[in-house]
C-alpha cells in the first residue's frame, strides 16, 4: 500500500514539475482551440449519425416510389403505341391510317394579280 502511494507522490511530483500556472496560462489560447475543435468534431459526428438514420428511414420509401414511377412510365408507352391510340380514338370514327399518308400542297399566289 505504501509503494502505491509513494508512486503517485512521485507521478504527481512530476506533474507538479513539469506544469506551472504561467505554462498553463500561456498556452491556455491553444487548449481553448483544441477544446472547440473537439465540440465541432463531436457536433459533426452527431450530425452525420442523425441524417445516416434519416436516410435508412427513407430508403424503403424510395424504392416504392421508384416501382411506382416505372409502372407509370411501362403504363404510358404502352398507351402512346399506335394500336392503343386507334382504340381509343374509336368511338370518334377516326381510324388507323391504311395508306400512304397525302401531302397537301397550296398554289403559291401571284402578287402581281393582286394589286
Amino acid at each position: 500500500m505504501k509503494k502505491q502511494t509513494q508512486k503517485k507522490g512521485r507521478v504527481g511530483a512530476w506533474i507538479r514539475e513539469r506544469v506551472n500556472v504561467a505554462a498553463v496560462i500561456e498556452n491556455l489560447p491553444f487548449v481553448l482551440f483544441i477544446a472547440v475543435l473537439g465540440i465541432i468534431y463531436i457536433a459533426n459526428a452527431h450530425s452525420a449519425e442523425r441524417s445516416m438514420r434519416e436516410m435508412s428511414k427513407l430508403e424503403p420509401e424510395l424504392k416504392e416510389l421508384h416501382w411506382k414511377y416505372l409502372s407509370i412510365k411501362a403504363d404510358v408507352m404502352y398507351n402512346q403505341t399506335q394500336t392503343q391510340a386507334g382504340e381509343r380514338v374509336k368511338d370518334l370514327d377516326i381510324g388507323l391510317l391504311n395508306g400512304m399518308p397525302v401531302k397537301l400542297t397550296a398554289e403559291k399566289p401571284n402578287l402581281k394579280e393582286c394589286n
